[in-house]
């Protein structure tokens, strides 16, 4: 499914678009909020994919639950901790604001919380709570898949999904003016939701159901989309202050989820066919490290500009300029993890076979 990579690929375009170019790229739309949206339902699927798999070896009795529950974190481990305790201890080495003080909670994958605690937003280290949410989703949701009667897991499934937007219109009644902007799993847990329900579809053999081939999943994702970018044009995050967000977060799920159905699903299409472009697909695989990382061009690039130019200048006037030599900074940093860390870590990880 070499599409999914691509749009990983979009998807942290996105975020960079608003933490590189507030500004001018982030008035457009929510292209961050899109992003993390998306990853989030996206890891539902193929997370919920893989443990279903472990599920029907563990109910053939070919395993022990606790074996396959090793295996799939000690898998995640070995995938996502070196390159980010790579980032986290290095951000602290280099004296970057915040990191020493959040360096315990970000190696318990608890940032968001000390964001909760704190009240207070770490700038340079704000994009690691979606890191530690999505740990935290890996420690919990491997249990409910491998130990749950399975006649339960449709009607969780659903109830999980009207639970995510259920708690963040509480949580914008109760705290409207908290900075915790929806960063605990409880409000994330609908994007996971959704992307589970179409790996349980596709395991149960009832995907037909959700997503027969008339149906147009692209254009539906189109739609929900283009909703929520005209949620964001009438400003009505600040109209209703105390649904619209909370409301949102579900349009920009529900279109994930029919993006990677058409994704997915047979057929062809000028979106499907794009998205399998090579150069696509490699920025994809890389995804994890330019997000993990392009935060800290904010830090490397004025630092390494006054070198080149001796001390003459910490930003380029153009914005475009600007803006394209801090992506390529967050990609020569994203291929120097993923060549140096990741990879040879990665070939570990293989030889740990998933049955």
């Amino acid at each position: 499914m070499t599409e999914l990579d691509g749009l990983r690929f979009i998807a942290v375009c996105g975020v960079m678009a608003v933490h590189f170019s507030p500004g001018t790229l982030a008035t457009w739309g929510p292209w961050g909020s899109w992003g993390v949206c998306f990853f989030y339902v996206l890891s539902g699927f193929l997370i919920t994919q893989i443990l279903l798999g472990a599920r029907a070896r563990l109910d053939a009795g070919r395993t022990r639950a606790a074996a396959e529950y090793g295996r799939f974190f000690l898998r995640r481990a070995l995938r996502l901790w070196p390159a980010y305790l790579l980032a986290v201890l290095g951000a602290t080495v280099l004296g970057i604001d915040f990191a020493a003080d959040m360096l315990p909670w970000n190696l318990m994958f608890a940032g968001n919380y000390f964001v909760v605690l704190h009240q207070t937003w770490p700038e340079l280290l704000s994009h690691l709570w979606t890191l530690a949410v999505e740990q935290q989703f890996y420690l919990l949701w491997p249990l409910f898949i491998l130990l749950a009667p399975r006649a339960i897991m449709p009607a969780t499934l659903y109830a999980l999904i009207a639970a995510g937007p259920l708690f963040r219109l509480l949580e914008l009644v109760c705290y409207p003016e908290g900075s915790t902007k929806f960063i605990l799993l409880p409000a994330c847990v609908d994007y996971f939701a959704w992307g589970a329900l179409i790996a349980w579809s596709k395991c149960a053999g009832v995907s037909r159901r959700h997503c027969p081939a008339t149906i147009p999943a692209g254009k539906l994702a189109a739609a929900f989309f283009l909703l929520s970018l005209a949620g964001y044009g009438f400003d009505l995050a600040n109209r209703l202050p105390r649904v619209w967000p909370a409301l949102d977060g579900t349009l920009v799920a529900v279109g994930s989820w029919f993006l990677i159905l058409h994704c997915i699903k047979g057929g062809e299409s000028t979106c499907k066919s794009t998205l399998r472009w090579p150069a696509f697909v490699y920025l994809g695989e890389i995804s994890y490290g330019i997000y993990l990382f392009h935060n800290f061009a904010h830090w490397l690039g004025p630092r390494l500009l006054r070198k080149l130019t001796h001390y003459r200048m910490s930003y380029f006037d153009n914005e475009a300029i600007h803006l394209g030599y801090l992506v390529t900074l967050s990609l020569l940093l994203a291929i120097a993890s993923r060549h140096l860390v990741e990879q040879p870590i990665n070939r570990l990880k293989n030889r740990i076979t998933a049955g």
